[in-house]
């Protein structure tokens, strides 16, 4: 298991991450705290212009708490930070 793995954020999500002014970082990443399960955790979202979506990276440490592998539908709690 790679130390990192990445979910995309499914086109068919309520709503887009929308940033205020001065919030969208390098690459226009986006800061934002997920909740998987029990786990919270702070990273950026990155747009995935292949797929239109955002990029969710998950950590080894979250997918072996939340027993989470490769393929598996994650549903996943995301709030905006740094406002």
């Amino acid at each position: 298991m790679a130390g990192i793995s990445f979910r995309s954020r499914p086109r068919s999500a309520r709503r887009s991450p929308k940033s205020p002014p001065g919030v969208r970082r390098g690459f226009g990443s986006v800061r934002v705290d997920v909740t998987v399960g029990a786990t919270s955790w702070r990273t950026s979202i990155f747009p995935d212009s292949k797929t239109g979506t955002y990029l969710v990276p998950v950590k080894k440490a979250v997918r072996v708490a939340e027993h989470l592998e490769t393929g598996d539908e994650v549903w996943a709690q995301l709030q905006v930070a740094d406002l």
